[in-house]
């Protein structure tokens, strides 16, 4: 049971951080083209 939790949580913080991640990079790429 305790391992299940476990299992659910890593799986939801690395979707989080691949969110986090395509949020980040279309920041940048925004910032680029207006940069540019």
């Amino acid at each position: 049971m305790k391992r299940d939790f476990y299992q659910i949580l890593a799986i939801l913080l690395v979707n989080q951080l691949n969110h986090l991640e395509s949020t980040v990079s279309f920041r940048s790429n925004g910032i680029s083209l207006l940069d540019a």
